[in-house]
């Protein structure tokens, strides 16, 4: 046989897609086939050992993936020297990824008081769990802080995570949530071995923890939940409710939470996140949809802004809450206050004790389902006219940053003319010039933006003109 041409060059279609049928793709590494072996030899089915392999988190190679991301972090460091990157190998493998944009950072500076931190989500093809660090803006808004890819969920790898959040936004939040009632739910299944009712015992809980105003009735609840399930000598249960201070908000609602007691809010992202990427999209990939989101997410902001400034929600004039939140919050918090005016009409509210401008009152709430079997429960209200102070027995403001409407109900009798500055948290404010917006970054450009406003308010007047020329 004579060889008459060579044509080094590719001279056909590649098919990328099928590569997986080809006879030197289709091959086992050694130690997978050692651990099909021993499953084998135990008796577990070869489609359940590539089950488990399956769900098994991928180390990434830093070869095509692993080094597009590093790039990526370069040319952003690049763009702006505010970015902040890490990563973590082990033996020249891609395990953990951290980053923040300089955008992100600054929103943190407003907003990062309270964060949430969940790993829920499955976004790229190596099974790496997606980490947001999730607060909330002044539209009460779910943001994201900063973002983790994670190899494994343990103490060593998550020690390493919020050791770059320190060094890349220089202090810790004032609190953290994570999502105890699925690791109790867990605990439970786990332990107990009454998978048929984890469920319905993590509804319970759900109730137990995020329903509950106090301690008492936080003890009471939990005490109704174990007996009702019998769960009284789960050992995971036990323990975690010696340490309730450290988890349940009844314990905690002195404290400014923004309203969160929940991991929801990183749940939400997850979802949000869920329409841009999915299980098969590679690490590239996902910074890319990872930036159209934000995008997305800075869209939205914009567009809250405005309707904040030219479409407030109607207001009761009448009431000097309505009006000054109005005038002052952004119209998703403003609602918030206007719910909790609307709510006025279950409470009914005495005066037992006055003492100069300090009056104490008892307010009596009529639910309209059913809490912990009661239908009504009793509060203590004071007001202090001379020093502008308020004071609720559930700290509702305190944890929120929303007034109740018990303190609304005594604003009304005591007929206050001036809402007390404490009471206008700046958090919630329209009228603030937030310093993030100003910051350019790979997905947002201030100067762009502005460009494009201008150009789409011309274009609208050009039609409504166009439209009275035709009329």
């Amino acid at each position: 046989m004579v060889i008459r041409k060579c044509q080094l060059e590719h001279n056909h279609c590649l098919s990328p897609k099928y590569s997986r049928f080809m006879v030197n793709y289709r091959s086992i590494d050694d130690p997978t086939a050692g651990k099909i072996t021993n499953n084998d030899q135990a008796g577990i089915s070869i489609a359940k050992s590539y089950n488990s392999f399956s769900l098994e988190p991928a180390q990434v190679s830093l070869k095509g993936d692993a080094v597009a991301l590093e790039k990526y972090f370069q040319q952003q460091y690049a763009y702006n020297k505010e970015f902040y990157s890490a990563t973590e190998r082990d033996d020249g493998r891609l395990m953990n990824a951290f980053w923040s944009d300089a955008r992100s950072r600054a929103m943190q500076k407003d907003f990062g008081d309270i964060i949430t931190f969940d790993t829920t989500f499955l976004c790229n093809r190596y099974r790496m769990p997606f980490a947001p660090f999730v607060g909330v803006s002044h539209h009460g808004k779910s943001i994201v802080f900063a973002t983790a890819l994670l190899s494994h969920e343990d103490t060593e790898t998550f020690v390493w995570v919020f050791n770059q959040w320190m060094k890349c936004m220089g202090n810790p939040p004032k609190g953290i949530l994570t999502d105890q009632c699925k690791a109790i739910g867990k605990a439970v299944e786990t332990e107990s071995g009454k998978t048929f009712l984890v469920e319905k015992i993590e509804e319970a809980l759900r109730n137990v923890v995020h329903g509950t105003l106090d301690p008492d009735e936080f003890d009471e609840a939990w005490g109704l939940m174990v007996e009702k399930f019998g769960i009284h000598d789960n050992a995971w249960l036990k323990e975690t409710y010696e340490i309730k201070g450290r988890w349940a908000p009844a314990y905690w609602r002195s404290m400014f939470w923004a309203g969160m007691s929940s991991t929801q809010r990183s749940e939400g992202i997850s979802r949000f996140f869920k329409g841009f990427v999915s299980i098969e999209t590679g690490l590239l990939q996902f910074i890319r949809q990872y930036e159209a989101a934000l995008k997305g997410k800075v869209e939205e902001e914009k567009l809250l802004n405005f309707n904040s400034t030219h479409k407030p929600p109607i207001c009761d004039r009448d009431m000097i809450v309505q009006y000054v939140f109005q005038n002052t919050y952004t119209n998703i918090k403003f609602l918030e206050v206007k719910a909790e005016c609307d709510a006025l009409k279950l409470v009914s509210e005495s005066k037992t004790a006055s003492l100069g401008g300090l009056s104490v009152y008892q307010a009596v709430e009529n639910f309209p389902k059913p809490v912990w079997k009661k239908r009504w429960k009793t509060f203590i209200v004071s007001c202090d006219k001379d020093k502008g102070y308020f004071s609720f027995s559930s700290k509702l403001f305190e944890f929120r940053g929303i007034l109740c409407r018990h303190i609304i109900k005594i604003i009304e009798f005591e007929d206050v003319n001036v809402i007390p500055e404490r009471y206008i948290l700046s958090r919630w404010k329209k009228d603030i010039v937030r310093p993030y917006d100003d910051i350019r970054v790979s997905y947002y450009n201030p100067e762009e933006f502005d460009r494009v406003k201008r150009v789409r308010e011309l274009s609208q007047r050009h039609c409504y003109l166009s439209s009275l020329v035709l009329h």
